[in-house]
Parts: structure tokens; C-alpha cells; sequence
């Protein structure tokens, strides 16, 4: 389901007992990643205190290309103007044509 992970897990540390990892990106945070994390492992996300945008991002980060495609769908569903802002521009900035052509078909 992820990429990123996948290849990730298969460095040196492979079988290590605790591994750390720093994730410096603004647009997510540590809920979402949570969430991110648990849809890995579950299949789903149970529910939590995260930002739309900020799983989205996470999902893209981790290059977990089913929860995109499920959250980019939730974010062009309660497509508003107090969203279309950060659609556009998660859609730019992730590449998301899936995200941003519905965006700006709102904008029209």
C-alpha cells in the first residue's frame, strides 16, 4: 500500500526493534500521519482529529496512492469557499488532477 514504506523497510534497519523517523513537512501533522499509519495497517481510518488536507498530504508524502484517491474524493465532495483555497493548491502542489479538475469546475 506504500511505496515509500515498502523501500524503506528494506534498509539496513530491516528487523531493528524501534527505528525513528523525522517527517518535516508543513503540510501534514502528526494526526494525520497517525491516520495514514492506521489506514496501513487497518485498511480504514476509524476516525480521529485530523484535517482532510493534512491526510492528504501524508498520503501523497507516503505515496499511498488508495487513500488519495479516497480522500481527494471526501475533499471534492464538501468542495465550499471555505475549501476550494487549499484544494487548488493541494492540487497544484501534489500534482492531483484528480483533486484539481472538479476544483476548478467549482471555480466556474
Amino acid at each position: 500500500r506504500s511505496p515509500f514504506l515498502a523501500q524503506m523497510l528494506e534498509g539496513p534497519w530491516k528487523g531493528a526493534s524501534k527505528v525513528e523517523v523525522n517527517i518535516r513537512d508543513t503540510y501534514t501533522s502528526l494526526d494525520a500521519i497517525t491516520a495514514a499509519m492506521e489506514f496501513l495497517h487497518e485498511g480504514n481510518i476509524a476516525g480521529g482529529d485530523y484535517d482532510e488536507f493534512e491526510l492528504l498530504a501524508a498520503a501523497c508524502l507516503f505515496q499511498m496512492e488508495g487513500l488519495v484517491q479516497s480522500v481527494s474524493l471526501v475533499i471534492e465532495r464538501g468542495l465550499s469557499p471555505q475549501t476550494i483555497v487549499h484544494a487548488v493548491e493541494y492540487g497544484y502542489k501534489y500534482n492531483l488532477t484528480s483533486l484539481l479538475r472538479p476544483s476548478l469546475h467549482y471555480l466556474h
